[in-house]
Protein backbone atom coordinates (compact mmCIF):
# COMPACT_ATOMS: atom_id res chain seq x y z
CA UNK A 1 0.00 0.00 0.00
CA UNK A 2 1.37 3.37 -1.02
CA UNK A 3 1.02 6.05 1.65
CA UNK A 4 0.98 9.42 -0.02
CA UNK A 5 -0.38 12.66 1.39
CA UNK A 6 -2.50 15.19 -0.46
CA UNK A 7 0.67 16.85 -1.70
CA UNK A 8 1.86 13.57 -3.29
CA UNK A 9 4.81 13.10 -0.93
CA UNK A 10 5.38 9.52 0.23
CA UNK A 11 4.64 9.16 3.94
CA UNK A 12 5.58 6.64 6.57
CA UNK A 13 2.68 4.11 6.84
CA UNK A 14 2.27 4.65 10.58
CA UNK A 15 1.84 8.35 9.98
CA UNK A 16 -0.73 8.17 7.21
CA UNK A 17 -4.04 9.99 7.66
CA UNK A 18 -6.08 6.78 7.43
CA UNK A 19 -9.82 7.37 7.87
CA UNK A 20 -9.27 11.03 8.69
CA UNK A 21 -7.90 11.59 5.21
CA UNK A 22 -11.30 10.88 3.69
CA UNK A 23 -13.02 13.67 5.68
CA UNK A 24 -13.77 17.05 4.14
CA UNK A 25 -12.09 20.18 5.51
CA UNK A 26 -15.33 21.26 7.21
CA UNK A 27 -15.59 17.89 8.97
CA UNK A 28 -11.94 18.08 10.02
CA UNK A 29 -12.48 21.56 11.49
CA UNK A 30 -15.53 20.31 13.42
CA UNK A 31 -13.44 17.41 14.71
CA UNK A 32 -10.57 19.68 15.70
CA UNK A 33 -12.56 22.46 17.38
CA UNK A 34 -12.93 20.76 20.80
CA UNK A 35 -9.20 20.00 20.83
CA UNK A 36 -8.30 23.64 20.26
CA UNK A 37 -10.86 25.28 22.53
CA UNK A 38 -9.53 28.18 24.61
CA UNK A 39 -6.92 26.72 26.92
CA UNK A 40 -7.44 23.39 25.16
CA UNK A 41 -4.81 20.67 25.14
CA UNK A 42 -3.44 21.45 21.65
CA UNK A 43 -2.67 24.49 19.56
CA UNK A 44 -4.52 25.12 16.29
CA UNK A 45 -1.27 24.82 14.38
CA UNK A 46 -0.52 21.33 15.72
CA UNK A 47 -4.04 20.02 15.15
CA UNK A 48 -4.25 21.47 11.63
CA UNK A 49 -0.92 19.93 10.72
CA UNK A 50 -1.88 16.54 12.19
CA UNK A 51 -5.21 16.48 10.33
CA UNK A 52 -3.61 17.85 7.15
CA UNK A 53 -5.61 21.03 6.53
CA UNK A 54 -4.77 24.73 6.52
CA UNK A 55 -4.84 26.52 9.86
CA UNK A 56 -6.72 29.39 8.21
CA UNK A 57 -9.70 27.04 7.85
CA UNK A 58 -10.39 27.60 11.54
CA UNK A 59 -11.14 31.26 10.88
CA UNK A 60 -13.18 31.18 7.67
CA UNK A 61 -16.96 31.33 8.04
CA UNK A 62 -18.49 28.44 6.14
CA UNK A 63 -21.14 29.81 3.79
CA UNK A 64 -22.63 26.59 2.45
CA UNK A 65 -24.59 25.81 5.63
CA UNK A 66 -26.29 29.22 5.47
CA UNK A 67 -27.13 28.71 1.79
CA UNK A 68 -28.54 25.25 2.49
CA UNK A 69 -30.70 26.63 5.29
CA UNK A 70 -32.04 29.42 3.05
CA UNK A 71 -32.90 26.91 0.31
CA UNK A 72 -34.62 24.62 2.81
CA UNK A 73 -36.74 27.49 4.13
CA UNK A 74 -37.71 28.53 0.59
CA UNK A 75 -38.64 24.94 -0.33
CA UNK A 76 -40.75 24.58 2.82
CA UNK A 77 -42.56 27.84 2.07
CA UNK A 78 -43.39 26.68 -1.47
CA UNK A 79 -44.46 23.25 -0.23
CA UNK A 80 -46.88 24.85 2.23
CA UNK A 81 -48.60 26.62 -0.67
CA UNK A 82 -48.72 23.62 -3.00
CA UNK A 83 -47.38 20.24 -1.95
CA UNK A 84 -48.04 18.58 -5.32
CA UNK A 85 -45.16 20.30 -7.14
CA UNK A 86 -42.33 18.21 -8.51
CA UNK A 87 -38.66 19.02 -8.15
CA UNK A 88 -38.38 20.63 -11.59
CA UNK A 89 -41.27 23.00 -11.02
CA UNK A 90 -39.98 23.84 -7.59
CA UNK A 91 -36.49 24.55 -8.96
CA UNK A 92 -37.95 26.84 -11.64
CA UNK A 93 -40.00 28.76 -9.07
CA UNK A 94 -36.97 29.22 -6.83
CA UNK A 95 -34.73 30.10 -9.82
CA UNK A 96 -32.30 27.27 -9.10
CA UNK A 97 -30.77 24.39 -10.99
CA UNK A 98 -30.33 23.79 -14.70
CA UNK A 99 -33.80 25.01 -15.65
CA UNK A 100 -33.23 28.46 -14.12
CA UNK A 101 -29.77 28.85 -15.68
CA UNK A 102 -31.03 27.86 -19.16
CA UNK A 103 -33.83 30.44 -19.10
CA UNK A 104 -31.47 33.33 -18.39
Amino acid sequence: MDHRGLDGVKRHPKKSAGAIGSLSVVEKVELATPLTAPNGPYSKRRVARALNFARSSFYLPHKQAKKNKAVAVAIEAQQEQDDTMGHRTLAALLHMGKIASNES
